[in-house]
């Protein structure tokens, strides 16, 4: 498993701007955060499908996003703490809070559209919370800025 320290080392170049650096972190994102958001739906739909008594179904899609979401939170948190070097950042850990909140909601909204059969047109509110939640993921845990020579004098 790589690290943020020793990713690029696999690689000839290192990307020069911010933004190719942001798109070069996407895979690595979407490890976590590609999965995470559908844990919830995928669970209701699999345990509708093998009718499972109801109230059982509704606990689960309450209790399953509450834990992905405790899932993604302590894990953002290591990775807040290996890029920072266990000194997050105020706007780190408020962005990773918002994220979090973007994630149960989309959770909650993806689980519903599930239950109702929702046609393509309907999942747009989810797509749309999906891309804000990965955006605000990966500023979250962006890669610390490269401190000068200069800072230190």
């Amino acid at each position: 498993m790589t690290t943020p320290e020793n990713f690029y080392a696999d690689f000839d170049t290192r990307p020069r701007s911010a933004l190719a650096d942001w798109l070069w972190r996407i895979p690595l994102l979407l490890r976590w955060d590609g999965v995470l958001p559908f844990l919830s739906p995928t669970t209701v739909l699999t345990l509708t499908l093998l009718r499972v008594p109801q109230p059982i179904v509704g606990v689960l899609g309450v209790v399953v996003p509450i834990c992905v979401a405790l899932l993604r939170a302590g894990l953002a948190q290591q990775q807040i703490a290996r890029a920072c070097g266990n000194r997050g950042t105020l706007d780190r850990h408020l962005g990773l809070a918002v994220a979090i909140i973007l994630l149960l909601v989309l959770e909650v909204t993806s689980t519903i559209l599930v239950l109702q059969n929702a046609g393509l047109k309907d999942w747009a509110p989810a797509a749309l919370l999906y891309v804000s939640y990965v955006a605000v993921i990966s500023w979250a845990l962006r890669p610390p800025r490269e401190e000068t020579a200069n800072d230190g004098n």
